[in-house]
């Protein structure tokens, strides 16, 4: 019994504390109701979702493979489209799962992972890699234009090639250009072709007070971006007339700037070899 109270009331002995052991049994039972609990209500849901049929799954494989964060540089124009590539990374997604089980949601999210890292892997062998050099030269032959008016710039018109066509190999750092063969100089774009393009560019597109055009060869873990910006007019006047180049790629500092003058540069007779000597 303890000591009387102020009101005279004895107070009740508290109970001891359950020993550590004790405590780590009744929350181990908590965990275990509340997990078995989770388990029966997801089996609940999965079972009242309908399984799909071999058709449905096949065809939703191959939507997923069609998704451009799939694709190189994540972008749609260079989604493969290839039947025989998308074929096989397909049948080895469902080489894992057995014919004739049920195909719930749960597994179909599993099995859009294993097509997308089959198509990966497709990508790097020789067959998908020729098959990304002709999406590359479809999207730099269909350059991205994009115009806007800006301060004291004028119309500003920029055209993006994309990634420049050649022969594309696999290596450690990922999908790059091995920057070799036409158009390529010193592993990197020439001076030639980048001249050509600004060419090209100044031809089609007469009215603009600026151009940029912007194409990658990416090597080496570089992204391999090259910008040129040609000012045509506008603010600073004494800009006029001049081309800076800017580029991401081994073995170029910059920026590089150069007087140009557009008779020469739209010349089909000019050696642009010299135009942008970088």
């Amino acid at each position: 019994m303890g000591e009387p109270g102020v009101n005279g009331a004895v107070p009740r002995p508290r109970a001891p504390a359950p020993a550590p052991r004790a405590r780590h049994r009744v929350l181990a039972c908590v965990a275990c109701v509340a997990w078995l609990a989770l388990a029966m209500g997801g089996a609940g849901d999965a079972r009242a979702q309908p399984a799909m049929d071999a058709a449905a799954v096949r065809q939703a494989l191959l939507d997923h493979l069609k998704d451009p964060r799939l694709a190189l540089d994540g972008q749609a124009a260079y989604v493969l489209t290839d039947p025989a590539l998308l074929g096989a990374a397909l049948d080895e997604a469902l080489r894992w799962h057995p014919v004739g089980t049920p195909v719930t949601p749960a597994v179909l999210a599993s099995l859009k992972q294993r097509a997308g890292a089959a198509l990966r892997r497709q990508m790097t062998q020789p067959a998908g890699l020729r098959a990304l050099e002709r999406r590359v030269r479809e999207r730099f032959a269909q350059p991205v234009v994009t115009r806007a008016r800006l301060p004291g710039r004028g119309e500003v018109v920029t055209v993006d090639h994309g990634w420049m066509p050649g022969e594309l190999v696999s290596t450690g750092f990922g999908i790059e250009l091995r920057g070799e063969g036409e158009g390529f100089e010193n592993f990197r774009p020439s001076s030639r072709f980048l001249a050509g393009l600004l060419a090209d560019a100044a031809n089609a597109h007469p009215q603009a007070d600026q151009l940029v055009v912007v194409l990658k060869a990416p090597r080496h873990r570089r992204s391999g971006r090259f910008e040129l910006t040609y000012v045509r007019r506008g603010f600073p006047e004494t800009r006029a007339g001049w081309v800076t180049l800017t580029a991401d790629a081994v073995g170029v500092a910059g920026p590089y700037r150069f007087r140009l003058g557009e008779a020469e540069m739209l010349s089909g007779t000019s050696d642009k070899r010299r135009l942008l000597d970088y």
